[in-house]
């Protein structure tokens, strides 16, 4: 049973291609690998024996029982061992991989760098298989509908070759979409034949389909188009998508989308249909937020207003809910106790999602009572907290940069999320960025915060002053509003808080404070201070004369509690290291 939880976690991708083990007993896989022996092997053969080897060493510490194989490395060395001398002296040669087996194991190949997170890599490998399946014809529909190729070399159970092309075309694409690449085929051939294919299968080809429309709304928005276009309106491709999609799952009875146990399986091949089912919920869910994910905060149009063009209410809520269901599959085998070395590869959907759950309810503070989304936001916080502990985890476990910078930016995000909540203003807008990152960058300049995201782009993050309580007059004058009910919190801004998670920065030196600071007043009556000497700058003669402004006459009736003139804003730049794919 462990054997095939094992192959899997990762091996659904080859459903109905002759890589699929699954389909044979356990002991004929057994006597598959043992019957590959030097003397009659084919170099390919020996190559794809190692990558599968590789992919459940890869995932065996997940399971205490068979983490310790008595090898002389660790698992996770041993599969590397493995699978780097199926790369360099099979895999390498061009002339090993040109047919039909040589596609399948550059696949597998693939397929380890997803799951080490090496999602450059993995485009490569696949777009080299790819290129290969080109060389063998495999674009050509007459050539696809030979059906199951004859004689095959390995052994091993026939391979279909249009479900061979469609798992190439349907890795490429997916992966072209989330390091936001450009695709390489554009035949949709594979959709002309569903009526003899699995509900699954139809869904399957269904999202391949629709992934490469939103890679062309991807670019379109790169391209500046946001802002609106009569030619071509992004949103409403982005509607079109997802009715699309949600009409292509109701294939799929409702019952299948629960949240399976596979510790309750019963058998080795309950547990297979488990296990299966949570890999591609988790694809479909993921497919969802990223077709959503550019609109979970305003676009660029919206940095001067605080009101949005466009209302994308819909795309947030199906983007929230993608969210919730990514992290509570993704969070239980990346969890703080057990941390698996091919879990890395869904570090990108635990990324998304959390940062998905605290950019919209960081914007949504700014509604204030109009906000829907506050009933839900003290489980979202939860949720995210925890995808945070697991990303911290992998980095310190793995070294893993993206795991380690992306903790530490949704942790920033979230401290400043908390200070919205508390009732300091912010305004949040998310562009597209020209740079594909590797890593999560986070710049901090004065009352302004610049975050960019794999996948996301860059989400500006700016500090308002809160407008409802000073108002500049047209000398410079600045008068306090409704000084009968002025409550001291709203002029003490949030990182002043002692319960603030912001309250622990260093305090600002006297050499960096502004010249104009008068005592130990509030910000607010502070300014109002100063102006009040430069209207009133009197001779003495003249004082005698002059009744005092009802404005100072009203500062002394107020009973300031509390402030220590030290704290102001600090000027921080905290840049986290981030590499540029191809730099």
């Amino acid at each position: 049973m462990q054997q095939n939880k094992l192959l899997m976690m990762s091996m659904h991708v080859f459903r109905g291609l002759s890589t699929d083990l699954l389909r044979l007993s356990y002991q004929r896989q057994i006597a598959y690998f043992s019957s590959l022996t030097l003397s009659n092997a084919k170099p390919i053969d020996l190559a794809r024996s190692l990558f599968q080897l590789a992919i459940c060493l890869q995932q065996s510490d997940r399971f205490p029982e068979i983490s310790k194989l008595w090898l002389d490395h660790s698992n996770c060395d041993a599969a590397d061992q493995y699978f780097e001398a199926a790369s360099r002296y099979v895999t390498s040669q061009d002339s090993l991989v040109v047919s039909y087996e040589g596609i399948e194991t550059l696949m597998l190949e693939g397929l380890y760098h997803v799951s080490c997170g090496r999602l450059q890599l993995a485009w490569l490998v696949f777009r080299r298989a790819l290129g290969i399946a080109h060389l063998v014809g495999l674009h050509i529909p007459q050539r696809r509908r030979q059906g199951k190729q004859q004689g095959s070399t390995s052994g091993s159970s026939p391979m279909c070759l249009a479900t061979l092309w469609f798992r190439i075309i349907f890795m490429d694409r997916y992966l072209s979409l989330v390091l936001d690449l450009p695709m390489s085929v554009q035949d949709d051939s594979f959709m002309d034949d569903l009526v003899d294919l699995a509900p699954l299968e139809k869904l399957e080809r269904a999202q391949a389909k629709l992934t490469s429309r939103i890679i062309f709304r991807n670019e379109q928005l790169r391209l500046g188009q946001r802002g609106g276009n009569p030619v071509y309106d992004h949103y409403k491709e982005t509607k079109d998508i997802d009715y699309l999609l949600s009409q292509a799952t109701r294939s799929l009875p409702a019952q299948w989308w629960g949240f399976p146990r596979p510790q309750d399986a019963r058998s080795a091949d309950e547990l297979r249909d488990m296990v299966a089912k949570i890999v591609h919920q988790l694809h479909h869910y993921n497919f969802v937020l990223l077709l959503h994910i550019p609109y979970i905060l305003p676009g660029p149009e919206s940095r001067r207003s605080n009101d949005a063009t466009q209302d994308y209410s819909n795309s947030k809520i199906a983007a929230m809910t993608a969210a919730r269901e990514l992290l509570s599959r993704s969070i239980v085998p990346i969890g703080p106790n057990r941390v698996s070395f091919s879990t890395r590869g869904i570090v990108l959907k635990v990324l998304l999602s959390a940062l998905t759950l605290l950019a919209v309810h960081l914007d949504s503070h700014r509604l204030g009572r109009e906000n829907a989304l506050g009933h839900q936001r003290p489980g979202d916080l939860i949720t995210a907290e925890r995808a945070i502990q697991s990303l911290e985890t992998m980095g310190q476990k793995y070294d893993d940069k993206l795991c380690s910078s992306a903790a530490r930016a949704l942790r920033r995000m979230s401290a400043i999320e908390a200070t919205a909540a508390d009732g300091v203003g912010y305004r949040t807008w998310s562009e597209p960025s020209d740079m594909v990152c590797t890593e999560c960058i986070v710049q901090e300049e004065a009352n302004a915060v610049q975050m960019s995201f794999p996948h996301v782009g860059i989400i500006h993050i700016l500090r308002q002053e809160p407008q409802d309580t000073i108002q500049t007059t047209s000398n410079g004058l600045r008068t306090l509003l409704e000084t009968d009910n002025l409550d001291v919190g709203l002029l003490t801004p949030s990182w002043a808080w002692s319960d603030s998670p912001l309250s622990s920065w260093p305090e600002q030196t006297l050499a960096d404070s502004n010249a104009d600071d008068v005592g130990n007043l509030p910000i607010g009556t502070e300014l109002i201070y100063h102006g009040i000497q430069e209207a009133w700058a009197l001779n003495k003669s003249d004082v005698e004369a002059i009744e005092a402004p009802p404005t100072e006459l009203n500062l002394q009736n107020y009973e300031v509690q509390g402030w220590n003139s030290n704290d102001h804003p600090l000027l921080l730049e905290e840049t986290f290291n981030a590499t540029t794919f191809g730099s």
